[in-house]
């Protein structure tokens, strides 16, 4: 009951992924760089920072330019857990606080609609006696 009372509140205020898309790629600037509570050193260090990185192969860069890539990327897939997973880690996070707002209300709205299919599946399987 709480996925449909979740799917209901959804479409009152419907978020498109197209429109996350659009609204992520105006925001890249902003969250590629520091917030306004990070000092103007942090902001350099970030910056020299991603002139050169060194990590492990097997593990993803933290640079603010790979994560925003792989962020669109999730996107573009329509993975927009994994691309709001990316985008908390980026150093302008707090600017985007409408787009995060969003994108969790995707989620949220998605994975209850897989649960209610789930139901429907289960119960089209096991039909009540």
């Amino acid at each position: 009951q709480h996925a449909v009372a979740t799917i209901i509140t959804a479409s009152h205020q419907p978020v498109r992924l197209d429109d996350l898309i659009a609204q992520y790629d105006a925001l890249g600037p902003d969250l590629r760089r520091g917030g306004p509570q990070d000092s103007w050193w942090s902001n350099f260090r970030r910056e020299m920072g991603s002139l050169v990185e060194v990590h492990p192969a097997d593990r993803p860069s933290a640079n603010p330019e790979a994560r925003f890539s792989r962020a669109q990327q999730r996107l573009a897939t329509g993975d927009v857990d994994r691309a709001l997973a990316e985008t908390m880690r980026l150093p302008g996070a707090s600017r985007a606080a409408d787009w995060i707002e969003k994108a969790r209300r995707y989620v949220a709205a998605h994975r209850a609609l897989d649960e209610v299919e789930s139901a429907a599946l289960l119960t089209g399987l096991n039909p009540p006696r």
